[in-house]
């Protein structure tokens, strides 16, 4: 694709590429940490098998939420895993994307997924990004054109991203469930 891809994202914003993604990893204090200051606070499982919830401490206010992600057919890994589409490929049939789990041993990672695959979108600001030596934050929020939907943003260094997964719907979109009322 031609950089940056503005795909799905609302206007002045864009898909990430694997380099942004790159960089709020490394602002959030490296793979090791990033994962539990970007998670949300509520909804992590702490183990692949039980029930009892571990909290991200949400430190820049990105607040990912363990959605999991859609197959073809089936909602997969809620409450373990956050997914987000990043606009870097790995070949005609995969694409890159973030991922953070509940157990923190992978902590944050860019890897390769079926682009048939349903995950979340965040989308990041078309501004450039300059290096800082430590991280600024501050919040907003911007609203869709196209559907009046408000957004909450965090920019982190000198990216701003959207604080919440981008909730517009499109041709073969699918909300959790199936169900509207999660869209």
């Amino acid at each position: 694709p031609t950089y940056p891809v503005r795909g799905i994202c609302p206007e002045g914003f864009h898909l990430p590429d694997s380099t942004e993604w790159n960089i709020l990893i490394a602002e959030a204090g490296g793979k090791s940490v990033a994962s539990t200051k970007l998670k949300s606070k509520e909804g992590w499982y702490k183990s692949s098998d039980d029930k009892d919830y571990v909290a991200g401490s949400d430190d820049y206010g990105f607040s990912a939420a363990p959605g999991g992600g859609r197959n073809d057919a089936n909602f997969d890994r809620e409450g373990h895993e956050a997914f987000f589409w990043s606009a870097s490929e790995n070949g005609f049939t995969t694409a890159k994307l973030m991922n953070l789990d509940n157990l923190d041993y992978l902590s944050s990672f860019l890897t390769g997924y079926a682009k048939e695959y349903f995950f979340n979108i965040r989308c990041v600001n078309d501004e450039s990004y300059v290096p800082t030596p430590r991280p600024s934050i501050k919040y907003d929020s911007i609203v869709d054109s196209r559907d009046g939907q408000v957004y909450k943003t965090v920019k982190i260094g000198n990216l701003n991203w959207m604080a919440q997964n981008l909730n517009y719907e499109a041709k073969d979109s699918h909300c959790y469930d199936d169900s509207l009322k999660y869209c």
